[in-house]
C-alpha cells in the first residue's frame, strides 16, 4: 500500500492509497521545480500525473497526418484507442504551457510541438475555420460521423491562443491566423441572435446555445474576431434562469445541471471581480453552483455512499456507457431534467479548486484512498461508490481542464496569460464585463 500525506482542512494526516503503475521513472518528479513542489501534495500528484496523460496519448509522429492530435479518452498506454477530439487537441496546447511552467518539459522542446501542432491542424478538414469534434488521431480525418462543434473548435483556438502568448515567434503568428480563420459570424442564427451549437454537412446546423453552460469563451472569442466578429448581443440572448436549490442562494444553472459546465470557461477567462452590464458575477455564480453540488450531495448521502464527501454531479461515465443527463438541482424549469444514480464524476470535484479549495481537498483525499479510481494520469474519470463500480477510463477533457485549473489555483498561469490576450481583455470589453 502506498502511503500520501495529506494536507487539508487544518491537519495533516496520512491516508492508505492503493499501489499505483509505478513504471514511471521517479526522476521525472525531479523536473518538478521548487516553487511546484510547494503546491498541496494531492494537487501535485494529480498535476503531474494529468500532464503525463498528454504525453502518453498525443501523436507525436512528425509523418503522420494526426501529429498533435490527441486521444480523446484511454485506459492505458499502449491501448487501441483510434479517436481523438479537436477540443483535447487544444486541452493539449495549454498542457505543455502547463508543462513547461512546471519543468516537466523543456521550454524550447514544448515550444517546438506547439507550433507543429498548430501547423498541423491548419490542414485538417475543416468548415468555415471550424473543426469536427471527433477526428482519427493518425489521419485528422472525421469520424463517427461527428458534427462540426463550435464549444470544441473554441477551446482548440484559445489553447492555441494561449500557446501563442507564452510562447511567442512562430507559435503567436499561427495561433493570431488560425483565429482569424475561424468565420465566428457564420455560427450565428441571425433570426435569434444566438449560436447554433452545431453543425452537419449531411444536415445542416443543429440546435442552440439558447440557455446558460459552458459555452461564455464562445462569446469572448466571436466578438474579439479579427474577421468575423459577431454581434455583442448574441451574449444577451441566452437564457439566464436563476434559481435556488433548497435553503441555498439562487444562482444561474445549465439545464441538466451538470457541474463542469461552471468551469470550462472559467479556466480561460479570469471571471473574478468583474460583473456585465446587468450585474452577473460569473466567477461568483460558479462559486454558488459549486457550494450547490455539496449540499446537495450531504442531504441524499442515505441513498449513495460517498457522497457525505464527494460532490460535483455532471455528465460523464456512468455504468453501462455515458450520459449527459447527470447533474444536480436547479435544472431546466421544474428540476426534472437532472438524473443520478450514484456515480460521481472525479474531474468536476478537481475542478472546483479555485471555487472550494476545502470542499475540493477533502473529496481529493477520499479519492484517494479508493485504488481503482488512481492511475498513472490522475484520477478516473468517475465512479459509484454505492455499487463498486470504477471507470476504466481516464478522460483528456476532465484532465486537461483539471490541469489549468491546478495551475490556476498554483500561481494563476493561465488566467495571468488570457489578461494578456489582446482578443480575450477585448472580447471582455466588447461584453461590457468588467
Amino acid at each position: 500500500m502506498k502511503k500520501l500525506w495529506i494536507f487539508g482542512l487544518g491537519v495533516a494526516l496520512f491516508v492508505s492509497c492503493g499501489a499505483k503503475d509505478d513504471s514511471h521513472s521517479s526522476s521525472e518528479d525531479l523536473l518538478i521545480s521548487d516553487r511546484v513542489s510547494t503546491l498541496h501534495p494531492l494537487l501535485r500528484e494529480e498535476k503531474r500525473g494529468n500532464f503525463r496523460y498528454f504525453e502518453d496519448f498525443t501523436n507525436w509522429d512528425e509523418s503522420s497526418a494526426g501529429y498533435g492530435l490527441v486521444l480523446d479518452r484511454a485506459k492505458a498506454k499502449g491501448g487501441d484507442e483510434i479517436i481523438a477530439s479537436i477540443a483535447t487537441t487544444g486541452l493539449g496546447l495549454t498542457a505543455l504551457v502547463v508543462g513547461a511552467d512546471a519543468g516537466y518539459i523543456a521550454f524550447d522542446e514544448a515550444k517546438d510541438k506547439a507550433e507543429k501542432i498548430i501547423r498541423s491542424v491548419m490542414v485538417m478538414p475543416r468548415v468555415e475555420g471550424w473543426y469536427f469534434h471527433f477526428v482519427h488521431i493518425d489521419t485528422g480525418e472525421r469520424e463517427w460521423n461527428s458534427e462540426i462543434s463550435n464549444i470544441d473548435t473554441s477551446f482548440l483556438v484559445a489553447g492555441a491562443l494561449i500557446a501563442g502568448e507564452y510562447f511567442g515567434g512562430a507559435v503567436a503568428d499561427l495561433a493570431q491566423e488560425l483565429y482569424g480563420q475561424v468565420n465566428w459570424d457564420w455560427f450565428i442564427n441571425k433570426e435569434r441572435d444566438m449560436f447554433y451549437m452545431a453543425y452537419s454537412p449531411e444536415s445542416g446546423f443543429m440546435g442552440a446555445w439558447d440557455f446558460y453552460a459552458e459555452q461564455l469563451i464562445l462569446y469572448v472569442l466571436g466578438v474579439a474576431s479579427p474577421t468575423h466578429p459577431i454581434d455583442p448581443i448574441v451574449y444577451t440572448t441566452f437564457i439566464r434562469n436563476e434559481r435556488a436549490y433548497g435553503e441555498n442562494e439562487p444562482f444561474i444553472h445549465s439545464w441538466f445541471g451538470s457541474h463542469f459546465t461552471h468551469q470550462f470557461s472559467h479556466a480561460y477567462v479570469d471571471f473574478r471581480n468583474k460583473r456585465d452590464a446587468d450585474g452577473v458575477d460569473w466567477f461568483e455564480n460558479s462559486v454558488l453552483a459549486t457550494k450547490t453540488t455539496i449540499a446537495y450531495s450531504r442531504d441524499n448521502a442515505h441513498l449513495y455512499k460517498g457522497w457525505d464527501i464527494g460532490f460535483g454531479q455532471s455528465a460523464g461515465d456512468i455504468e453501462g456507457g455515458y450520459s449527459g443527463l447527470m447533474g444536480f438541482p436547479p435544472t431546466g424549469f421544474d428540476d426534472t431534467a437532472h438524473q443520478n444514480d450514484g456515480t460521481l464524476p472525479t474531474g468536476a470535484v478537481v475542478a472546483s479548486i479555485v471555487f472550494d479549495d476545502e470542499a475540493t481537498f477533502k473529496a481529493m483525499s477520499y479519492y484517494a484512498t479508493i485504488a481503482r479510481l488512481n492511475s498513472p494520469y490522475g484520477l478516473r474519470s468517475s465512479f459509484n461508490a454505492t455499487t463498486g463500480w470504477v471507470s476504466p477510463y481516464s478522460l483528456g477533457l476532465d484532465l486537461g481542464f483539471n490541469l489549468m485549473m491546478i495551475a490556476n489555483y498554483e500561481n494563476n498561469l493561465i488566467w495571468d496569460l488570457t489578461n494578456r490576450i489582446p482578443a480575450f481583455q477585448e472580447g471582455l470589453r466588447k461584453l461590457s464585463i468588467k
